[in-house]
C-alpha cells in the first residue's frame, strides 16, 4: 500500500514537473488556440511595451541611433503582424472592418477624433478632420 501511494506522488509529482516543457511557444503562433484572441491581445501588450522600453533606453543614452532604429522597426513590425491577426478574428467575428482604428506606425488603438498617435505621434489616417 505504501509503494502504492508512493508512485502515485511521484508520478503526479513528474506530471506537474514536466508539463510546462511540452507546451506550445506563446507568441503570435498561439493565436490558432482556443483562447488565442486573449494571448494575442497579451502580445500586443507586450510587445508595445518592448517598443516603449527601447524608446527609454535611446533616450536614456543606452542604445545608439542605428540600434533604436533597427529594434524600433522590428518590434513594430511585429506588433503590425499580432494587430492583423486580431483585427482579423475580431472583424470575422463582428463582421465589420477594422480599417483605421489602429496607428498604422506603432500599432496603438486610435481614440476616437484623434488625428494624431499619441503615442508615437504619426498622423492618423481615415477619417478627415478638416476645419
Amino acid at each position: 500500500m505504501t509503494t502504492f501511494i508512493y508512485f502515485i506522488i511521484v508520478g503526479l509529482s513528474g506530471y506537474f514537473l514536466l508539463t510546462p516543457f511540452f507546451r506550445k511557444h506563446f507568441g503570435v503562433e498561439a493565436a490558432f488556440s482556443s483562447n488565442g484572441h486573449q494571448e494575442l491581445t497579451h502580445e500586443k501588450q507586450l510587445l508595445l511595451s518592448e517598443v516603449r522600453e527601447i524608446e527609454f533606453d535611446y533616450q536614456m543614452g543606452k542604445l545608439s541611433e542605428e540600434d533604436y532604429q533597427t529594434l524600433t522597426h522590428e518590434y513594430k513590425l511585429r506588433a503590425a503582424k499580432v494587430l492583423k491577426q486580431l483585427s482579423g478574428k475580431s472583424s470575422s467575428k463582428h463582421n465589420h472592418s477594422t480599417t483605421g482604428q489602429f496607428c498604422a506606425s506603432c500599432g496603438t488603438k486610435r481614440p476616437n477624433g484623434a488625428r494624431f498617435c499619441p503615442f508615437c505621434g504619426q498622423r492618423l489616417e481615415g477619417e478627415d478632420h478638416e476645419n
